[in-house]
């Protein structure tokens, strides 16, 4: 389980969690299963655009959450 949750960790992050290198095990993995594991572990707020019609993205719209944070 992830960080108290009551739900299932996806199998990806369970091979994360268990590998002596978990860096050749992420380059292994599906596009899919990188997905799902960026979406269990991080939160990404958008905020809204400093004005109407902003094109290129704000880099200080962008805040990030990760598990165990406040605010995931």
């Amino acid at each position: 389980m992830i960080a108290g949750s009551q739900e299932e960790a996806p199998t990806a992050i369970k091979e994360l969690l268990e590998a002596p290198d978990p860096e050749t095990v992420w380059e292994w993995l599906k596009l899919d299963q990188k997905r799902e594991v960026i979406r269990t572990v991080v939160n990404v707020h958008l905020h809204k655009a400093s004005r109407r019609g902003v094109r290129g993205i704000e880099p200080g719209r962008i805040r990030l959450t990760f598990i165990g944070e406040p605010g995931f």
